[in-house]
């Protein structure tokens, strides 16, 4: 009966491939946190905690939300472009961001426990943004069957990578490489179809999509950073009040 269902409605099997697969994603990554929680220490989890959270506030403007517009262009050709649009942004990001990695580092500044950590955010920037365009992109074509198994195989390489690189015994960088690492996978799962088939955009016309939305960065993006650091701030004052252990237990 409900496969009858499923095939009849689109909709809900598309809900349900989705949910699905979320479910195999989550279930990944509960699955390995009993060997991840007897190679690394509680500290070394909140330095992970700290990270993500970095991360995940920086990613509200490193494409200044223009994957948002993805889902509401008609145009195939205009999608295409507004998906290099948002690579375009994102490099510059990430280069901005690598910037000021240098800058704090040079100037001595410590961050989360002089772990190095700061090293990753840059790329971090680049291959979490690509994937948020990715998820965007692929709801737009409603290619959910691509979508449900780049989700799965970013969670399985996350797994496999943290476990891998822990017990080499390079510590917390493991948390944070298989981290970061795992978004790349997500997002060429997805993208590079896009990438490959479509010709490279010119300056003129990427510079038509990026004033035809700009709606999106005007207005989307505040409040994207707003939402997102409201929610991503705990760990930052748990580590400065009772430190990185505490925010180890609460990841």
């Amino acid at each position: 009966m409900l496969f009858a269902k499923l095939k009849v409605n689109s909709f809900l099997a598309s809900v349900m491939l989705l949910a699905g697969s979320a479910a195999i994603a989550q279930g990944i990554t509960l699955g390995v946190t009993p060997i991840l929680t007897r190679i690394f220490s509680p500290e070394e989890f909140g330095f992970l905690a700290v990270f993500t959270s970095a991360l995940t506030i920086l990613l509200a403007v490193s494409s200044l939300r223009y994957e948002f517009a993805l889902p509401k262009v008609r145009n195939v050709k205009q999608a295409q472009t507004l998906v290099f649009l948002c690579l375009w942004v994102l490099l510059v990001s990430g280069f901005f961001v690598f910037v000021f990695v240098v800058l704090t580092t040079s100037s001595g500044f410590v961050f989360w426990g002089d772990q190095g950590l700061i090293w990753f955010l840059p790329i971090g920037v680049i291959f979490a943004g690509a994937f948020q365009v990715a998820n965007y992109w692929a709801v737009r074509g409603k290619s959910f069957n691509d979508l449900a198994k780049a989700n799965v195989s970013r969670s399985l390489f996350q797994a496999v990578t943290q476990v891998g690189l822990g017990l080499a015994g390079i510590g917390v960088i493991a948390l944070v490489a298989g981290y970061v690492l795992s978004q790349a996978v997500g997002a060429i799962k997805i993208l590079s179809g896009v990438i490959r088939d479509t010709r490279l955009p010119s300056y003129p016309r990427l510079k038509v999509v990026a004033v035809r939305y700009i709606r999106f960065p005007l207005f989307s993006m505040p409040a994207s950073v707003l939402n997102v650091s409201a929610l991503h701030l705990t760990p930052f004052l748990l580590v400065y009040l009772y430190g990185a252990a505490s925010a180890g237990f609460f990841l």
